[in-house]
Order: C-alpha cells, then sequence, then structure tokens
C-alpha cells in the first residue's frame, strides 16, 4: 500500500518542463507585436507571463485550484503595477476608471501608426491581456493537459501582427516559435496512458508555421481607412507628413504594372506646391470627373516624344489618389466616382479606394537633348511654384543654394547642380534618421538641421532641393507616389510585369519648364533619376551616387527609353524588352546564416538537456542512490524507443528487456548491469534503505551500449514521457 502511495505521488507530481515549454511558447508568441509595437511593454509582459507560470507550477505541488488562484491573485498584482491610477480607479472605490483607461489605450491603437508608442493605458491592456492569456494557456496545458488547445489563442495572437504589418523577419520568429510549439505539445503532463506521436506533433508544428508565415500575406486587405494600425502598409498618406510612410520597409506588393516602353514608369499620387510655415500643403483645386478625360499634352516643336501605356492591376494599395505617370491624359477601366485635378495630372476619389482596380494610363514621355533644356525658361510657371519665407531666403537653405548654383548658366543647369550636390558623397541615405526634435519633417527648420547633418531619406531630399531650387529662381513642387516597379520575370500579352512593393513610396521634386511643364528629378542618392533627366544627362561633372540604397530598394537604374512618335490616340507598339529582376536586399546570405545557426542551436537544447539529465543521475547513482539510477533506466529504455507500458514494475520492465536476447544476451555484461540495478533499486524501494547500493553508476554505462538512444540522442523521448 505504501508503495502504491509513493508511485502514486511520483506520478502527480508537477514536472517542471511543461512549465518552461509554456513560458517559451507565451514569449515567442508575442515577439511578433513587437514590429507594431514600440518598446516599454514588453519586458513587463515577458515578467507578468515568467510569475504567472511560475506561481502554477508551485500551486500544482499542493493542488490544481491553489495554482489557479495564486494565478488570478498574481495577476490582479500585475495589473495593479501597470495600472496608471489608483487602487481605487481599478476597483471601483470612488468611480471606475477602468473604462476610460480601456478606452484611452484603444483610441491609442486606432489613431497611431505601427510601430504604436506604448503609453501607460496601452502598457496597461497590455500587460492584462497577456497575463489572461497566459492563465487560460497554462491552464489548458497543464491543468487540462490539452496542448493543442491551448496552441490555438498563441497561434492567433502570433499571426495578428503579420496580417497587419507583414515583414521579413517574421520567418525567424515562426522558426522559434514553431520550435517553441513543439516542446510544449510533447512535454505535456497528461497522467493517461497514451502513446505520442511525434510525426504528428511535427506535422502541427509545420502547418502552423506555414500559415504564419505563407498564409497571413496572403489574407486580402479590407479597406480600413480611418484605422491607421492596420493600414500598414497598403494604405498612404500623401502628405509631406511621411516620416512613417517612406520608412515602411514592408516588401507587400501593392500592385503590378506593365508598360509598352522599355522601363516601368515613376507613378504620382499627389503633388505639393504651397509652401508655408508648417512645411508643405498637397494641391487641391477645382476638379473634373475623370471621365471627361484630361487636357492635351502640349509639345514644343522639335521636342521628341514618346506615346506610352502603362497597365495597373493586382492593387492592393488603399488610398483615395490613382497612381498615375506624369503626363497622363487619359485613364481607361478605373470606373466611376474619380475626379481630376487639372494643375497637376492626379485624380483622387472622395468615396473609393484604389483597392481591387485595374485600369490603364495612356501618357506622353518627353526627351528633350541637352540643347533643348539648356535653352528652356521657366517664365510660365505658376506663383505658387515660386513662394517662399524669409526664413528660407535669409537663412542656411538660400545661402547654401546660392553657393551650390554659382557656376550654373541656365535654369537647367542649376537644376542640375543642386541634383549632383544632393546625389554626391557628401550625403547619405538613412531610414533611421533621429525622428526627435523637429528633424523628421518638412518644413525650413528641418531642411536646415538636414543640410547640416546631412543624412536622411527622400523626403529630406525632396524639400531640400525643392526650396534650394525656388531661392534661385526655379519654380518647383514635390511629388508623392511609387518609384518603378521590379520586372518579376512573368510577361503578360508578351510584356514584362513589374511588382511595386510598399518600400518603394518616394517622394521627388519637379521643376516647371515652358514648352514641356513639370520634369522629374530625383536627388535622393542611388535611386533611379527621373527619365526626363537620365536620357539627357551626360555633365560628366555630375558624380555618380554612392549612399546606400533606399527603402524604396531601387537598384535597378533605368535604361534610355526607346522612342516613339506620339499621335493623337497613341497606339502602343511592342519595344518592351525582360529586365532581370533586381535583387533584393533581404536576399543576403546574413539571415540565412542566422535562422540556420537558430535552427542548429534550437534543434540541439532537447539533446543538451538529456545530457545535463543523465549527468545529475550519474551523479546520484555514484552517490548509492538507486531511484536515480533506476530512472536513469527508465529514461534510456525511452530514448531507445522500447515499448513500455507505464505500469509496469521495475522486475516487469527488467524482464520485458531480458527476453530480446539480442539487445540483452543472457550472460552478458549488459544483464549483470541491469540485474544489479533491479537490485539495488528493490531493496530501495522495499526496505526504504539503499545502504550497501555503493556506486552504481559503473552499472549504468556498463548497460548504454545495449540502450543506444534512437536518432543519435537528438529527439529524447524521456524529456517528456514519464
Amino acid at each position: 500500500m505504501g508503495r502504491r502511495d509513493l508511485r502514486g505521488a511520483a506520478m502527480n507530481k508537477p514536472r517542471i518542463l511543461p512549465h518552461l515549454a509554456v513560458i517559451a511558447a507565451l514569449v515567442t508568441a508575442i515577439l511578433p507585436l513587437t514590429t507594431l509595437l514600440d518598446t516599454g511593454w514588453f519586458v513587463a509582459s515577458v515578467a507578468i507571463i515568467v510569475a504567472i507560470v511560475a506561481v502554477g507550477y508551485a500551486g500544482r505541488w499542493v493542488r490544481g485550484s491553489v495554482a489557479i488562484s495564486a494565478q488570478a491573485l498574481v495577476w490582479f498584482v500585475g495589473i495593479w503595477w501597470a495600472y496608471p491610477g489608483g487602487i481605487g480607479d481599478l476597483v471601483g472605490i470612488g468611480g471606475w476608471g477602468l473604462p476610460r483607461v480601456l478606452e484611452s489605450a484603444g483610441a491609442q491603437i486606432l489613431t497611431s501608426v505601427a510601430p504604436v508608442a506604448v503609453g501607460a493605458p496601452l502598457r496597461f491592456a497590455l500587460v492584462g491581456a497577456i497575463g489572461l492569456l497566459a492563465i487560460l494557456v497554462d491552464a489548458s496545458a497543464n491543468s487540462w493537459r490539452m496542448p493543442l488547445v491551448s496552441a490555438l489563442p498563441l497561434a492567433a495572437v502570433f499571426i495578428a501582427p503579420q496580417i497587419a504589418v507583414p515583414r521579413d523577419d517574421h520567418l525567424l520568429y515562426a522558426i522559434v516559435f514553431a520550435i517553441a510549439l513543439l516542446l510544449l505539445i510533447a512535454s505535456r503532463g497528461s497522467a493517461e496512458p497514451r502513446r505520442r506521436s511525434s510525426v504528428a506533433a511535427v506535422a502541427i508544428v509545420v502547418v502552423a508555421a506555414c500559415v504564419a508565415v505563407v498564409a497571413a500575406p496572403l489574407v486580402p486587405y479590407a479597406p480600413t481607412t480611418g484605422i491607421a494600425l492596420y493600414t500598414r502598409p497598403t494604405s498612404v498618406d500623401v502628405s509631406i507628413e511621411l516620416g512613417d510612410d517612406l520608412r515602411n520597409r514592408s516588401n507587400v506588393e501593392v500592385m503590378q504594372v506593365r508598360t509598352n516602353l522599355l522601363v516601368a514608369p515613376y507613378l504620382r499620387l499627389a503633388t505639393h506646391t504651397g509652401f508655408g510655415d508648417d512645411g508643405w500643403q498637397v494641391d487641391t483645386g477645382g476638379t473634373t470627373p475623370l471621365s471627361e478625360g484630361f487636357d492635351d499634352v502640349e509639345v514644343a516643336d522639335g521636342i521628341e516624344s514618346t506615346a506610352r501605356t502603362t497597365w495597373v492591376d493586382q492593387v492592393r494599395l488603399d488610398t483615395l489618389f490613382l497612381p498615375l505617370p506624369e503626363n497622363t491624359f487619359d485613364v481607361d477601366g478605373a470606373g466611376d466616382g474619380w475626379q481630376i485635378l487639372a494643375s497637376n495630372r492626379t485624380a483622387r476619389t472622395s468615396s473609393g479606394t484604389t483597392q481591387g482596380i485595374d485600369y490603364a494610363a495612356r501618357s506622353i514621355d518627353l526627351s528633350p537633348t541637352r540643347e533643348q533644356f539648356e535653352a528652356l525658361r521657366t517664365t510660365g510657371a505658376p506663383d505658387a511654384a515660386l513662394e517662399l519665407t524669409d526664413e528660407v531666403l535669409s537663412g542656411t537653405i538660400g545661402s547654401t543654394a546660392a553657393t551650390v548654383t554659382a557656376d550654373a548658366r541656365t535654369p537647367y543647369d542649376r537644376a542640375i547642380a543642386l541634383q549632383s550636390w544632393l546625389r554626391s558623397s557628401e550625403f547619405t541615405y538613412s531610414l533611421d534618421t533621429p525622428v526627435t526634435d523637429g528633424f523628421d519633417g518638412s518644413d525650413a527648420e528641418a531642411i536646415e538641421t538636414f543640410l547640416e547633418v546631412r543624412e536622411g531619406y527622400c523626403v529630406h531630399f525632396a524639400s531640400a532641393f525643392t526650396l534650394m531650387a525656388r531661392s534661385v529662381g526655379l519654380p518647383t513642387r514635390i511629388a508623392v507616389g511609387y518609384l518603378p516597379g521590379v520586372a518579376t520575370g512573368d510577361r503578360v500579352d508578351g510584356r514584362p510585369v513589374y511588382s511595386v512593393t510598399a518600400d518603394r513610396l518616394h517622394a521627388w521634386p519637379e521643376v516647371y519648364f515652358d514648352d514641356i511643364g513639370w520634369t522629374q528629378f530625383d536627388p535622393t542618392p542611388s535611386v533611379a533619376q527621373a527619365q526626363n533627366v537620365t536620357a539627357v544627362e551626360s555633365d560628366p561633372s555630375d558624380p555618380e551616387p554612392e549612399a546606400p540604397a533606399p527603402s524604396a530598394a531601387a537598384e535597378d537604374e533605368p535604361e534610355p527609353q526607346a522612342t516613339e512618335t506620339a499621335s493623337a490616340t497613341p497606339t502602343p507598339t511592342e519595344t518592351a524588352a525582360t529586365t532581370p529582376q533586381a535583387e533584393r536586399d533581404d536576399a543576403n546570405p546574413w539571415w540565412i546564416l542566422v535562422v540556420a545557426a537558430a535552427i542548429i542551436v534550437l534543434g540541439a537544447l532537447p539533446w543538451a538537456a538529456r545530457r545535463v539529465t543523465r549527468a545529475l543521475r550519474l551523479a546520484a547513482a555514484r552517490r548509492g542512490d538507486a531511484v536515480a539510477a533506476w530512472r536513469e533506466v527508465v529514461a534510456m529504455v525511452d530514448d531507445a524507443r522500447i515499448p513500455r507500458g507505464r505500469a509496469l514494475s521495475e522486475r516487469a520492465l527488467a524482464r520485458a528487456l531480458l527476453a530480446d536476447p539480442v539487445r540483452l544476451a543472457p550472460a552478458g555484461p549488459e544483464a549483470t548491469a541491469l540485474a544489479a540495478l533491479l537490485g539495488a533499486v528493490e531493496r530501495a524501494r522495499y526496505s526504504g534503505s539503499a545502504a550497501g547500493a555503493g556506486d552504481l553508476s559503473p552499472h549504468l554505462r556498463a548497460l548504454a551500449p545495449a540502450l543506444r538512444p534512437a536518432w543519435r540522442g537528438l529527439a529524447p523521448r524521456s524529456l517528456w514521457r514519464r
């Protein structure tokens, strides 16, 4: 009776490995949230996870209900610590403050742009929700012994950030999460005699990882105008408050483009001409229905022009502005509700979105020669394109522009001089530009800081060029849109398909010249220059760009365009050629090595844990601990994948092993060692003393050759089987 009680107590004793697996699964499940939420919450969340699971482990030594009660107490203490108010507000003494705090946290999520700065209300909500998740997962995995059920909320938490902001580094998170989930499933502490299928566990983890890595980015984006957190990365704010949008490193495809010319065009969303104390303002004015069409593109005699047709489809972009090439004069297929602004040849809607539409835009590409550019003047520009504040004219921006363009003879020379200077090695492109102290903006103060620091991203380069150009008499404005896409290698109707991703969002300046209108320039280092400029740019003084590639990942420099004769109704001709797909920044092999190293290290953890456990038991066996020695025998049997019943006594297990003469020869050293260990553990079990057992470790080592672990011990079953 005493022996049965002893064995029953051993069976009910909580094991630490399943609890460690719960902690690992919870922490890895919330890791992708770091792509949505800024610092200030993660350490607190991990702390409450560890505290809740640890208290649950301690409570189960007494009783399961004690564990749940203790965890609830720890959860309340944790949210009390995180609550941005007094305990009275939290529990309703003198009025409830909790609803206001939760409302504030919800408003912060709905109105902020990822990554969201976590304030006190949101941190409180996160700590509370993650604490409740920890209680649920720990109870389902360790109290109810249903780890597969506990995996469901973990998978939901893990996948949600991937849907909101897909990123490449989620692949590494998925691998770590999958391993943690496998550990959770494999280490479940069920007391019922059941067989575990390692293949089934691995299959479950693989499916979960595939859902997180592959399926989540393919989930269609519902229009979410006004909910900033879930509009990234497929929604765009076209104002020059572009710090967050232009830092977008996501390579989620927002549209596909085809064209009848050699390279895909820049696609303009909106323009900014007005400049004041608060920076740039989006152009507005009278509009007409898109169905009425744009005005004709007026081209001066002698200037070479090319008819371009651009097909845009697979649009996942959620914005009110239609992406169009410069000098667009006709759009087919966009649908109703679109209005055009004639002054900048853009189109927008007030009641719909670009998401899901397919359309074709016809435009005219102009290619003046160098001599023609030199002869162009800027007298016909709108007055707003020359407006400047006194601060710009008399400050650093104006004086720097005068110095840079001192040797320029013509308006075009001044524009090229400014572009070349900003694209030179004196400036560096960086998405890590500080976002504090007003530097992450486009007003005069921010641009003066940029000219001093000489590091920034496209909005800084475009704003600096535009203001400096105005200070030396060039009419300018800023366009916001997308850089040309990258060739996918696919072809539709014989034309190459270009993929435009979210990280190709860009801002560039345009200069107004008489006879040709607004012309693209691009002073941002390592970004493809505006086509009208590269087609004629041959000034040897214009240095090659040396700065790192920007977020738009525009490694592919456009080739000179093929030319056609423009007509009133352009008829596209097949001049497109396949261009090699540009390598993305994420194709560098370093992350592959990191992932491989992580897989190797994490894959070796079970083997290392088993070696540590064996070493501890051998040390106990050397001191004559027969029970510890026999536990190592049982572990060796499990690792060798030898079937055994849970209810077998020590003698029954030994008899079953000796029944296999191939594995243990009856008169061999392994059988002798097993008999010695059996005698020692039976004396310890029935007499309550292991006196005279002596050093038992040699017997364990002698038995080891007969019980070699399967799979070289890389997946030791003894870690999760009792």
